[in-house]
């Protein structure tokens, strides 16, 4: 290498480590020290972007995919709830609505079970 190239080389070391092997197989003359490097450094480079990427699409899918079950959570929870609320409307009818209805029920079962139980 010249002089110059190996100062060029140097500043582009302190300014930015992933341009200088691009950088450098620019300038060297010679088609084997041209194209070796530069694909070693470009497979390198771009593997490590493919791994990054990789990363990042993981965390995403991580993240939707709790997202989508804390959003199936709340819709049992809420499912759970208006099921809880339609029972106690029910009851609440009920015992409102039938509550003579509902003494004379249990009455007859228990004088029945009385009958049934108790022999004299």
């Amino acid at each position: 290498m010249t002089p110059s190239l190996c100062f060029y080389v140097h500043w582009l070391q302190s300014y930015n480590e992933k341009t200088i092997v691009f950088k450098t197989c620019l300038k060297v003359v010679g088609a084997r020290a041209r194209s070796l490097p530069f694909n070693t450094a470009t497979l390198a480079l771009n593997t490590q972007e493919e791994k990054e990427e990789e990363e990042e699409e993981e965390k995403e899918e991580e993240e939707e995919e709790e997202k989508e079950e804390e959003e199936e959570e709340e819709k049992e929870e809420e499912e759970e709830e208006e099921k809880e609320d339609e029972e106690d409307t029910i009851v609440w009818r009920y015992s409102k609505g039938c509550r003579v209805v509902r003494g004379l029920i249990f009455s007859q079962i228990y004088t029945n079970q009385m009958e049934n139980s108790s022999i004299f």
